[in-house]
């Protein structure tokens, strides 16, 4: 390969990889912004705390049905 060739294909790489890079960074940020968006969007909507506070009172009664775990110890060996 000459040299020329070399530059081409080096600036060819640099060029792929900024992209690439760019590609990375929207997609980092895209996903924080889907994230905010949706708390954004639920924020103080009545029916949907409303919602949580009945899954909430299921899941305690569940966990006051659940028989208590036996001791993390373990047996010693003989």
């Amino acid at each position: 390969m000459t040299v020329k060739e070399l530059e081409q294909r080096v600036t060819a790489l640099e060029e792929q990889v900024r992209r690439l890079n760019g590609e990375v960074a929207a997609a980092k940020s895209g996903r924080n912004k889907d994230w905010l968006a949706s708390i954004e969007k639920y924020a103080g909507d009545e029916d949907l705390l409303s919602i949580f506070r009945e899954a909430q009172k299921l899941r305690e009664k569940d966990r006051r049905k659940a028989p208590l775990r036996p001791s993390a110890r373990r047996k010693p060996r003989s």
